[in-house]
């Protein structure tokens, strides 16, 4: 070292007393010394000891932020439409114990005067609660009891979301999850569907025992071959329940239903 320090090399001793021992270091490692290998630990040692600063720390906690955000947004959407794919299903087995009870002739109101094995089952959805308040949350499982002296019914709803004469079970859908709207699947195309002016207030799905085809009647009468129900999630995610007029009950997405 004391070789290094000549009269000719002065200038650098000088800048090896102002300078930070980092900076000498590289100085000496940049003129050809061979002693990086020795110091490349010291510098190691030394740049790790300064910890983080402001500016790092601010990065990374900016990053870890995103990062939960993202997390987090991605996991209500996963959630909401788990919920509204079960929500679809539930539907659809309400519309399938309706066909089931009907198929295996069920008895209605068992062990009181107005029991009967000659009901036919089916499901109401309607737009209007008995308040008179708009409903796209709640649906109803029904008999359809014969009118005398036919042996079948009339496939229309006697009661309301609360009770009647025909009223076996109430279906309320869960979490923010709502029924968007239901239609008729017209024999000539297109679809009747609740929710426009002058549109469905309401559509009974009717299975009469012992077939497995639907039934289907609304405010408009008889007029489907097919009947689909919507229904929708906080996040706008969409799934359609259909019903063929064969009983053939099916979820599908929205769009392609």
């Amino acid at each position: 070292m004391k070789k290094f320090f000549t009269k000719k090399n002065l200038g650098w001793k000088r800048a090896f007393t102002r300078r930070n021992f980092s900076e000498k270091l590289t100085m000496i490692f940049m003129n050809g010394i061979g002693l990086h290998f020795i110091f490349s630990k010291i510098l190691t040692r030394k740049k790790n000891s300064r910890g983080f600063t402001l500016v790092e720390l601010l990065v990374v906690v900016s990053i870890v932020s995103v990062m939960s955000v993202i997390t987090v947004l991605s996991s209500s959407k996963f959630d909401g439409t788990v919920l509204l794919t079960n929500l679809a299903y539930e539907v659809a087995l309400s519309i399938r114990e309706a066909q089931a009870a009907s198929i295996n002739v069920r008895e209605f109101q068992p062990g009181t005067a107005s029991a009967t094995f000659s009901a036919g089952y089916g499901i109401h959805f309607f737009s209007t609660l008995g308040s008179g308040a708009a409903n796209n949350r709640s649906y109803v499982l029904f008999a359809d009891l014969p009118i005398p002296p036919s042996s079948s019914g009339d496939h229309e709803y006697t009661g309301n979301e609360n009770g009647g004469t025909e009223f076996v079970a109430k279906y309320d859908t869960k979490r923010s999850n709502v029924i968007d709207r239901f239609c008729g699947v017209l024999t000539t195309g297109g679809e009747d569907c609740s929710g426009v002016v002058g549109g469905l207030t309401y559509l009974n799905i009717v299975f009469l025992r012992p077939d497995p085809d639907a039934v289907f009647r609304s405010n408009k009468g008889f007029l489907y071959r097919a009947a689909k129900i919507y229904v929708r999630s906080p996040q706008n995610v969409s799934k359609a329940i259909r019903v063929e007029s064969t009983g053939q009950i099916s979820v599908c997405p929205s769009l392609s239903c």
